[in-house]
């Protein structure tokens, strides 16, 4: 192996005769395996780990409503947000998973929520799919914002080794129709993938 490549497979004794002054590691009892991938991740949910709730919530509306919406997401400032994904990328890597996507939503971190994130995980030596989770439940203002989050994040990371980036947007009962098909249709243009929860039910 040379850096982070496999340059040649064989058996150990020839190895090690063809390959004399190379270091040898000792994977008795041990499997090498590729490295995982985390195909969903929230990083900055990890500062929510251990918060007591006084009132749990009746349902998933309620949680999102009462708790996690004014409570974690509102919350967040760029800060909460370094440190968060900081934490959360040492995990991951403490795991065995070396790429990951993660869904940001954090309006109080608009412009350069993303930037802050990739900072970190640029740090760390990981590999990251990062987007910004575009809505309106705060207003359509904040939710162009995210849109504009994810479009010039992505012209910033198109020759990025490690980050790269997606359109994100919330589910339909946080955007407009009108909201969805102009994300969407910038996606397109831009030839961005969009995730999307389609619907959570509200009782």
């Amino acid at each position: 192996m040379q850096n982070t490549q496999i340059t040649e497979i064989g058996d150990n004794h020839e190895l090690k005769a063809k390959y004399p002054e190379d270091e040898l590691i000792d994977g008795t009892g041990k499997i090498l395996l590729p490295g995982f991938v985390n195909a969903h991740t929230h990083m900055y949910g990890v500062l929510a780990h251990g918060i007591p709730s006084d009132n749990p919530p009746e349902d998933f509306w309620g949680f999102l409503n009462d708790y996690w919406w004014p409570k974690v997401e509102d919350a967040l400032d760029k800060e909460m947000l370094s440190a968060a994904t900081k934490w959360a990328c040492a995990e991951m890597l403490l795991s065995g998973t070396t790429t990951f996507y993660d869904i940001l939503e954090a309006p109080n971190t608009l412009p350069g929520g993303l930037d802050t994130q990739k900072d970190e995980v640029v740090s760390a030596g990981i590999r990251g799919i990062l987007s910004f989770e575009a809505t309106e439940r705060s207003g359509n203002e904040i939710g162009k914002l995210g849109i504009q989050e994810n479009l010039s994040f992505h012209e910033r990371t198109l020759d990025d080794p490690l980050i790269s980036a997606m359109m994100c947007i919330h589910t339909t009962f946080t955007c407009s129709q009108e909201f969805i098909a102009e994300a969407f249709s910038l996606a397109k243009q831009s030839k961005l993938a969009v995730p999307c929860t389609l619907q959570r039910r509200r009782t």
